[in-house]
């Protein structure tokens, strides 16, 4: 969960990050926008209620389809009935593999770059000083990078991987 002052006064939180959340716009290979700043104007989706509907509305501009799961905001860019979607970086690329959605791809440089914790209820300070120690543990043996990288880096395909090259 993303720390925040109002999330803070109803729970705990891990002292140590778990990942950096990056929120990007996505959109189609074909139809791609060269800045985010072109959006302006155009429907964009992102889930009700999140930490990227508060960028997008901040950044202003746009015209915001809201959608209950952020399945159903990507789904709609791949249906072409959106010119954007808005989302966390890595959970993107996870639904983008697993649907087989590879003609999608990010605009630009992230809309804003935050940290993941682990939340706690706030009555279980016992709880915490677990998670504490075991993600630390876990980072000092080399297990948290391991589980990152299958987790949340994103594979290149061999024809990506032959662009790179040339």
């Amino acid at each position: 969960m993303v720390r925040t002052e109002q999330r803070s006064k109803l729970f705990l939180f891990s002292d140590k990050p778990t990942f950096p959340l990056q929120i990007r716009l996505f959109t189609k290979i074909y139809n791609r926008f060269p800045t985010i700043a072109l959006l302006r104007g155009q429907m964009v989706s992102v889930q009700q209620g999140t930490y990227q509907h508060r960028l997008l509305d901040e950044f202003g501009g746009m015209n915001l389809k809201l959608y209950q799961g952020r399945v159903d905001g990507l789904r709609a860019l791949y249906n072409d009935e959106v010119a954007a979607f808005c989302g966390a970086m890595q959970n993107t690329y996870y639904y983008i593999n697993k649907l087989n959605y590879g003609s999608i791809t990010t605009i630009g440089t992230p809309l804003g770059i935050t940290e993941m914790r682990i939340a706690i209820n706030r009555d279980r300070g016992d709880i915490q000083k677990m998670v504490d120690e075991g993600l630390a543990r876990v980072i000092a043996n080399g297990e948290y990078d391991r589980l990152y990288r299958k987790w949340f880096v994103r594979d290149l395909s061999p024809e990506e991987q032959t662009v790179m090259i040339q």
